[in-house]
């Protein structure tokens, strides 16, 4: 329940009772549930813990199992400007505490030529709550080097380079590293999927290759997923992972409702903080987990395939 969203009280026991309200969500106790959450929306600081913020999709890379569809995604999808970035993240922003984490992403970050001004403007934004965004990250594929501007910035702001090693082209990454190295940049390597670094089979675009599945079987394989948790921030709507913010338009399907939350739909920052902790704090499954095979570990591929 809380991977999204950690709350923070002086009302003795909240906590626990947070969490009793979220077993409880079905039928009528639901609506006493979400009644009692958007009652004491105003007392409970709401912190973000994990929020992914795209740049575009736009791509060093074309791999045929990209899981946000970087590759078949329209040109309207490739790269958003500095001003709906920031007005998107002003608009969350205002109806939130604090954010713990935000990881900037794309597509390949490193082509997003305001990469520098997006950092500075993340690390100076204060929440509703007065609150800040306790750590930065960058996800790169290690195939660009940023040129020197960001790298001061990165650098000055305390950003985390978080390096995805495909090793398709392993001398990149050596002078990425070798890069970040010489500018003093934290960087750490990440496998995508664990030690082998094979990636999750998630499916392609094409709907028809995936077999009919009721609620129930959706609702599983939306708990067992390991994106679940990745709350994505993309032309200004929250989704509950990257893939499932781009699915409908790129696969041809109708989303379902309350899969995604408008931030530009609220009248004003307290509506939008209510509706953003009850996407946050009940969370259900999207019609893009119909069209999508899951985190299944026994259905892997092999890492950035390219087309």
């Amino acid at each position: 329940m809380l991977k999204n969203v950690e709350r923070v009280t002086h009302i003795h026991g909240l906590h626990d009772s947070a969490r009793k309200i979220y077993r409880c969500v079905r039928w009528s106790k639901a609506a006493r549930s979400l009644k009692y959450l958007l009652t004491v929306s105003r007392v409970i600081p709401f912190r973000i813990s994990n929020l992914v913020i795209s740049t575009g999709q736009a791509c060093s890379y074309k791999c045929r199992d990209c899981g946000n569809f970087a590759p078949y995604s329209p040109s309207k999808f490739m790269r958003y400007s500095f001003e709906e970035l920031s007005g998107w993240m002003t608009m969350l922003a205002e109806s939130v505490d604090s954010i713990r984490i935000v990881q900037i992403q794309g597509g390949e970050p490193f082509l997003y030529s305001e990469l520098g001004k997006l950092i500075q403007f993340l690390r100076e934004l204060r929440m509703g709550g007065g609150g800040t965004i306790t750590d930065i990250d960058i996800a790169t594929n290690g195939t660009i080097l940023p040129n020197d501007e960001p790298a001061s910035i990165i650098k000055s702001n305390g950003v985390n380079v978080r390096i995805s090693d495909y090793n398709i082209t392993p001398h990149k990454t050596r002078q990425l590293v070798s890069f970040l190295q010489e500018h003093e940049i934290h960087y750490r390597m990440y496998l995508f999927a664990g030690e082998n670094g094979r990636w999750f089979n998630c499916g392609g675009v094409n709907t028809g290759d995936y077999d009919a599945v009721d609620g129930r079987a959706l609702r599983r394989r939306y708990e067992s997923c390991a994106f679940k948790g990745c709350l994505t921030l993309e032309r200004g709507q929250l989704a509950r992972c990257s893939r499932g913010n781009n699915a409908p338009e790129i696969q041809g399907f109708t989303a379902g409702e309350g899969d995604y939350l408008v931030l530009g739909d609220y009248k004003n920052a307290s509506e939008r903080r209510k509706a953003l902790m009850r996407y946050c704090c009940f969370p259900r499954y999207m019609e893009a987990c119909r069209y999508c095979n899951g985190t299944d570990t026994s259905n892997m591929v092999d890492a950035a395939i390219q087309i």
